[in-house]
Order: structure tokens, then C-alpha cells, then sequence
């Protein structure tokens, strides 16, 4: 019998200590995407509108053992903005009601 070891598909998944950007984090599946990305190890970094309807998802992240940073921002052109002022993303989650298609992007910085 060949034995194997298996990597169980959960930890193909993980996202331990990488920093994520999510857009439109204060509604309902912004909040969902940044509660799951936490789940799986990442830090979030949660944008929206509205600094009061960041807070409560930041709360959560925090409960899950992960950093959360509540960014209030017109969300037209986050990433720009986030990299500007000097921050590294693994990725990002872009889930404004803003009109461009949805879309992760990858950013893996050189090195």
C-alpha cells in the first residue's frame, strides 16, 4: 500500500499573515469577504464610505485574531490611494457598488 501524505485541502487555502484590501468592506458581502479572509489568516485592510459601517466588521476580524486597518475612502481608486501612502497588499477584493467589474488582483511583490 503506497502511503501518501495528504495535505488537507484547508491548508491549501491559507492565507496566514498576508494583508488583503477590501472594498465596500461595510456591506453585506464586502463584510462576508473580509470575515472569510480573516478566518483563513490574512490582516484586512477594510475600505468603504462609511467609518461607522466599518467598525463592526474591523471588531469582527479583530475577534478572529487578525489585524483589521477601517480605511473611510471614496473607493473609485482605493489601491492607488493604499499604495501611495506605502502599504504592501498580497491581494485585493474589490466588492464597491462602483462601476467597473469585480475583480482579485494579485499583487506578489519582487524579491
Amino acid at each position: 500500500m503506497n502511503q501518501h501524505t495528504r495535505t488537507p485541502i484547508l491548508d491549501l487555502f491559507r492565507l496566514t499573515d498576508s494583508v488583503a484590501v477590501v472594498t465596500g468592506a461595510g456591506g453585506g458581502l464586502g463584510g462576508g469577504f473580509a470575515r472569510a479572509l480573516a478566518e483563513a489568516g490574512a490582516n484586512v485592510v477594510l475600505a468603504g464610505r462609511r467609518r461607522e459601517a466599518l467598525e463592526p466588521v474591523a471588531r469582527t476580524v479583530i475577534q478572529l485574531g487578525r489585524r483589521a486597518l477601517v480605511v473611510p475612502t471614496d473607493v473609485t481608486d482605493p489601491l492607488m490611494e493604499i499604495t501611495n501612502s506605502g502599504g504592501i497588499f498580497t491581494f485585493s477584493v474589490d466588492e464597491a457598488a462602483a462601476p467597473t467589474d469585480y475583480f482579485v488582483a494579485v499583487y506578489a511583490p519582487e524579491g
